[in-house]
């Protein structure tokens, strides 16, 4: 009965994750092209306005190393300190090397599972977007960054999950991929307040590392007439 139940709860949250990926998909294909605009800063004499996207760029291994490293301390820290209950009462070095490479499969609540797993997935797709990855090489970094917290951070209190290892990065890189293409259209928006909620959805886009592309900066004076100024971000 149980058994039965908690699929019953899987079955409606992976229909709704389907339902919510194919109407972002869908609704804001038309728009396609736009959303792939690269950042471009166009400045007039009356105010300054952003136009968001994303430029696609080449990287080394160092660079994947440097990423990976860079998200594995702060998903240390945040982990010590959200978990601080946890690690005192279960964390050691003996359970660390007991833990190792046993998976299983935990027996937390859906919430955890299926929303707050899939919402941090998102968010580390969304940090590789904003570092110039496509979306392909985002994914992969997604799950070697997840598997790196499951099987090495975790793993120091609990035994690493099957779920966590693929729905993070899995279902959260399709939650980024909506989040994406939601934020860019809110975020070229007219209005202040979508642009605001574009950020929330999206914060990279704060970040200085933010790959923007192109910045197109015309310059109008009375006598000397008018220049354009181009500046390209990497």
């Amino acid at each position: 009965m149980i058994y039965h139940r908690k699929l019953l709860i899987f079955q409606k949250i992976f229909t709704l994750y389907v339902i919510l990926f194919l109407l972002l998909f869908f609704s804001l294909e038309g728009s396609a092209q736009d959303l792939q605009l690269p950042k471009k800063k166009i400045e007039t004499r009356s105010k300054t306005k952003t136009i968001y996207g994303y430029k696609d760029l080449p990287h080394t291994w160092q660079e994947n190393f440097t990423h990976w490293g860079t998200l594995f301390t702060l998903e240390t820290v945040f982990y010590y300190f959200n978990q601080h209950a946890a690690i005192s009462d279960h964390g050691s070095a003996h359970n660390w090397r007991k833990n190792f490479g046993r998976l299983t499969l935990d027996k937390d609540e859906p919430y955890w599972n299926w929303m707050a797993h899939p919402y941090v997935g998102s968010q580390i797709y969304l940090y590789y977007r904003a570092n110039g990855y496509d979306q392909f090489h985002a994914l992969k970094m997604t799950v070697v960054q997840s598997a790196l917290f499951e099987l090495i951070i975790e793993n120091y209190t609990e035994r690493p999950s099957y779920q966590d290892l693929y729905q993070t990065p899995v279902l959260g890189s399709m939650l980024g991929y909506g989040l994406e293409r939601l934020s860019l259209k809110m975020l070229n928006s007219d209005y202040r307040i979508l642009r605001a909620f574009g950020h929330i959805l999206n914060p990279w886009t704060l970040f200085w590392f933010y790959k923007g592309g192109v910045e197109i900066i015309p310059e109008i004076h009375r006598d000397k007439g008018a220049k354009v100024t181009w500046y390209w971000e990497f």
